[in-house]
């Protein structure tokens, strides 16, 4: 009899967390899973850590070369033999009711095939946010679903890749990842299952996510030829409002990581295609304020990190 969850660890170079991941795994108070991690080539001692806990049933893929996350991801998906499907990267870590918990959804909202809870931001200092998507019609611990993820998930996300799980014919019936897409692919695929299916959601963070810290908030040099295709997106549903706000909004962050990594001209180009008719006043100001007050007001949000304060352009 096949599992309810099937529970996939895409894997590379992370030998000093996967251990935390993968106990709060096994430790799951809902135990119909199979587990499943796909190494993508590790060159550290990831693979050897997951091998020495010898876990019982425990599937191990490994790529023979390295193909990237949105492959591991996909490669684990195609062995999950799971009514439902969940990932969860190999530095971060559940509670040990998250799988329970959607367990619980899936009886409640039969109508959803997208099951999603928040989560905390672990930075390299120790200090956990809640990143609390703004849902003021709901209280904390409320289960609902979800009339419009997109509206939602302006500002804070909804839910992250590792805080969420999918019937499995959902990841089928889109593909599954886009293995062209280097940065920001888990949007990419969240733009394609938000259009077709409906999303339930547990207001609480039964997932930790690492993150940064608040003295680094890693700057990455993006290639714009492996970003999401957010104009395809846009003009294949041009009637859906709250997904042009969204879209935005991505365009938006996409311009300011730009700015940050120092690439001036993918920063002009994308400030430009954004609709400031959609931002808020302080995102505006943030688009076009000089970059030294700018670069202040980025030392002033990494303080208030260390401080366990999170702000953001919404606020």
């Amino acid at each position: 009899m096949n599992p309810l969850f099937s529970v996939i660890v895409p894997l590379y170079n992370k030998q000093a967390y996967i251990v935390e991941t993968i106990k709060s795994i096994i430790n799951q108070s809902c135990q119909d899973f199979e587990l499943i991690v796909v190494d993508d080539c590790s060159t550290d001692d990831s693979l050897s850590l997951v091998k020495s806990l010898q876990i019982p049933n425990i599937q191990i893929i490994s790529h023979k070369t390295n193909k990237g996350l949105s492959a591991t991801r996909n490669t684990g998906s195609r062995q999950a033999k799971g009514r439902l499907i969940t990932m969860i990267d190999a530095d971060d870590s559940w509670r040990y009711d998250f799988l329970s918990s959607i367990s619980e959804m899936v009886v409640d909202f039969p109508k959803a095939s997208i099951f999603g809870t928040g989560f905390n931001e672990i930075y390299s200092n120790g200090k956990k946010i809640w990143a609390k998507p703004k849902l003021p019609l709901y209280k904390e611990n409320a289960r609902f679903i979800v009339n419009d993820f997109f509206e939602n998930s302006l500002g804070m996300p909804l839910y992250c890749m590792s805080s969420v799980a999918y019937k499995r014919n959902v990841i089928e019936e889109v593909g599954g990842f886009n293995e062209d897409i280097m940065y920001s692919e888990d949007i990419d695929f969240y733009i394609r299952i938000n259009l077709n299916y409906k999303s339930a959601y547990y207001h609480a963070p039964l997932s930790n996510v690492r993150v940064g810290g608040p003295e680094q908030m890693t700057v990455v040099k993006l290639t714009h030829q492996y970003l999401p295709d957010l104009d395809k997106y846009e003009s294949e549903n041009s009637k859906n409002t709250s997904l042009s706000k969204y879209l935005n909004f991505k365009r938006y962050m996409y311009a300011m990581r730009y700015r940050q990594s120092g690439e001036h001209n993918h920063f002009c180009r994308l400030r430009k295609s954004t609709r400031k008719q959609m931002l808020t006043f302080r995102q505006i100001i943030l688009l076009y304020i000089p970059k030294p007050i700018y670069d202040l007001m980025r030392f002033v949000k990494k303080q208030m990190l260390i401080l366990g304060i999170r702000i953001t352009s919404f606020d």
